[in-house]
């Protein structure tokens, strides 16, 4: 269960029935990006604004959740994360919810680590001619 601190009243208030489960291809991560907590839990991607009417799973524009998040990354004003076969941007909204880049080959089911450094957010990629090499996203 996802918990917040009032301050306030000294209390401790439930946000939602979310588990945090160990799950090899689900790492438990996060990011803070508009005032707004972007984590992994239940082998989804949820988003929280500190109210339960504010915390809920992230939808892509079909309207699927984004399943086994891995590598949560703040990044050029955005969230950043692989899940179900790409790289996906994010601001919360399942308008502002899109696959950036495919990133999965069919056999491919390694979890792939996001690291943002500098304009650019660095991941690994399979590419059938080469091999696994590094790859980058530049911000816009």
């Amino acid at each position: 269960t996802l918990y917040v601190w009032n301050t306030a009243l000294g209390s401790l208030n439930a946000l939602g029935d979310v588990d945090f489960i160990d799950n090899p291809h689900s790492k438990v991560g996060y990011a803070v990006v508009n005032g707004l907590l972007f984590f992994s839990g239940d082998d989804y991607l949820w988003v929280s604004d500190g109210a339960k009417a504010g915390t809920h799973q992230v939808l892509d524009a079909s309207g699927f959740p984004l399943g086994l998040p891995y590598g949560i990354q703040a990044f050029a004003g955005g969230v950043y994360c692989t899940a179900s076969s790409g790289i996906y941007q994010t601001d919360g909204t399942q308008a502002g919810t899109l696959r950036v880049l495919s990133l999965f080959e069919p056999n491919d089911f390694e979890p792939h680590e996001l690291v943002a450094a500098g304009p650019r957010l660095f991941f690994r990629k399979w590419d059938p001619a080469i091999g696994t090499e590094l790859w980058a996203l530049e911000a816009n």
